[in-house]
């Protein structure tokens, strides 16, 4: 087992002890976007369909958007959809009740035929795909946030498995509405009862966001102290460590040198193929 360990290529960010797609002005005082048919904070895929280059730093194109326009997130009071949260209003964290700093959202929209950017397009956790109780109900996430699993933050791209884990945004969407949860510090809050990451300010910026306006406007210009990660965040450098994942898959029967991104990720898919049986 030392020689797997020694052999890990994947980043990985130590436990607690940010291109700017403009602003949207359409937020209230609250921290409420009201919606409506302003769509000036949109970032338009038809033209230019960025792609997703799997780096280890999650930053990428389009920051890490995280949670679906119509996830469902716990608080002390019971459930609520993402898009209804406010700033101030507490939520149910692994480290009990926060409150909400400020809300990052974005809208991407695309021409009518074109197919979605891998970067953008939703990954659907399928319900009871990662244990017997979550997520109770289908998860959608961006490609970049992370789940909490095994102790460890794990970009939800890395678990896709085309069955339980798979993309789930049909072409014919022609918008998709993202928002993320900046509760002041990293932490891990549940979305549909499975456990996501909330803002981390060490590998995206506010920036990326279409209410970066809303924060500055809020807490002002002035750059806040980084972030402490709540726990390891794995991710892999480059394409040539996916290759290397793959042998070592191959062997792993004789000497378990799996990564733990990879054994998340082979559990999570037996867990898929027992739900199938």
């Amino acid at each position: 087992m030392a020689t797997g360990v020694a052999a890990v290529p994947f980043l990985a960010m130590g436990r607690k002890s940010a291109d700017a797609f403009g602003g949207n002005h359409d937020w209230d005082g609250r921290g409420r976007h009201p919606g409506g048919n302003d769509d000036r904070g949109d970032h338009d895929w038809g033209n230019h369909d960025r792609g997703d280059h799997g780096s280890g730093n999650r930053s990428g194109q389009g920051g890490v958007s995280c949670l679906l326009r119509g996830t469902s997130v716990s608080t002390p009071v019971g459930e609520r959809a993402v898009e209804d949260l406010q700033i101030g209003d507490q939520l149910l964290t692994l480290s009990g009740p926060m409150a909400i700093k400020w809300i990052g959202y974005n809208k991407f929209t695309k021409e009518k035929g074109r197919a979605w950017p891998d970067s953008v397009m939703p990954i659907r956790i399928a319900r009871f795909a990662i244990d017997e109780h979550s997520p109770h109900s289908d998860l959608y996430l961006s490609p970049l946030p992370c789940i909490f699993f095994n102790e460890v933050l794990i970009p939800v791209k890395y678990l896709i498995n085309g069955t339980s884990v798979a993309h789930g945004a049909h072409s014919e969407m022609s918008e998709i509405e993202y928002y993320h949860i900046d509760l002041g510090t990293h932490d891990v809050l549940y979305a549909e009862g499975a456990l996501v990451e909330s803002f981390f300010d060490g590998e995206s910026e506010r920036e990326h966001f279409s209410s970066f306006v809303q924060y500055e406007r809020l807490y002002g210009a002035e750059r806040q102290p980084k972030m402490a990660p709540f726990a390891p965040i794995l991710g892999y450098r480059n394409r040539r460590q996916k290759i290397e994942r793959v042998a070592r898959s191959l062997i792993s029967n004789i000497v378990d040198v799996r990564d733990p991104v990879q054994l998340a990720s082979e559990q999570i898919a037996r867990r898929a193929e027992a739900m199938v049986v």
